[in-house]
């Protein structure tokens, strides 16, 4: 395995991870990272988690049953060999939750660990669980590969009939752009935007009144090729939040624990809410609902 020259990586899960799961998964990847990427194993205070499952530092409970969902994450990878090998390994191994002393202790699988030689692999790794829409996954390995293999911010050119067989668009279906644009591209490309490293916008190119091709711009967000800082593949730990009101904590913990099309629909309201008080929210601060969720607590405590 430490000579292995990786092809083709996925990860999957057979149960669905919310938002906190997700969380947690960056958590601990981001402190292996700062430890060091290639050790055997790690450890991570509970207080360190502060922000994963609520606003506090997570209960043992509450962190084993995500530890649990984790567990059965799988990482698949096939090499490059003549002769392709597949190897299939659990995310996750030999973890120990101390509850005396507050302290996680888990460890990544040595192929899984092959992740960090790549922030291609890595990134794709830490979002591509994120992606709702099918097409979202298949867009951003075509972006990425491109994005990825070189440091001009030259735009991406592809023709049509290239996209389509490269998203597995069947000839008979969405033969019609403006049906393409509303029901791949544009939807592939907002959630795309919400968790990649890099922001896209799309410029039509036509021959007549036919699109023929499109070019693929790309504004950077955060340069993890630069391996000179490891910490960037991954964005920032938030800030630790305090709530005093229980009834708002409750609703906050909700919010994190929710399914992703459910935290979509408390997103647009808060960026509503921001919008009639002049106040802008980013959009690729989806997964941090700590910077938005002023903006949407009323309505969370309404359904609560």
């Amino acid at each position: 395995m430490q000579t292995l020259r990786i092809q083709q990586i996925d990860i999957s899960s057979p149960v669905s991870l919310v938002l906190a799961d997700r969380r947690l998964l960056n958590y601990l990847l981001r402190n292996a990272l700062a430890l060091s990427e290639k050790s055997g194993g790690y450890q991570i205070p509970f207080d360190a988690l502060t922000g994963v499952f609520s606003s506090k530092a997570p209960d043992a409970l509450r962190l084993s049953q995500g530890i649990e969902r984790l567990l059965q994450v799988t990482v698949k990878i096939s090499d490059n060999e003549p002769n392709e090998n597949i190897y299939i390994t659990n995310l996750l191994l030999n973890v120990r939750i101390d509850t005396k002393n507050a302290v996680l202790s888990y460890a990544f699988s040595p192929a899984a660990r092959m992740i960090y030689d790549d922030p291609k692999l890595l990134e794709y790794c830490l979002i591509e669980a994120h992606f709702e829409y099918k097409y979202s996954q298949r867009l951003y390995k075509i972006l990425a590969e491109y994005i990825f293999s070189t440091d001009k911010n030259e735009p991406f050119s592809i023709e049509i009939l290239k996209l389509r067989e490269c998203l597995s668009i069947e000839e008979d279906k969405l033969k019609n752009f403006n049906d393409l644009d509303r029901f791949v591209l544009t939807p592939a490309i907002n959630e795309i935007n919400l968790y990649a490293s890099f922001m896209v916008t799309i410029n039509q190119v036509t021959k007549g009144r036919k699109v023929t091709s499109l070019d693929f711009s790309f504004q950077r967000k955060r340069n993890i090729k630069d391996k000179s800082n490891p910490l960037d593949v991954i964005p920032a730990v938030r800030p630790k939040m305090t709530i005093e009101n229980p009834e708002e904590e409750k609703a906050y913990t909700y919010l994190l624990n929710t399914t992703t099309k459910e935290r979509k629909q408390y997103f647009n309201v808060a960026l509503k809410e921001a919008k009639k008080k002049k106040v802008r929210i980013e959009i690729n601060s989806f997964d941090t609902p700590d910077v938005w969720f002023e903006f949407c607590k009323k309505e969370l405590l309404k359904n609560s």
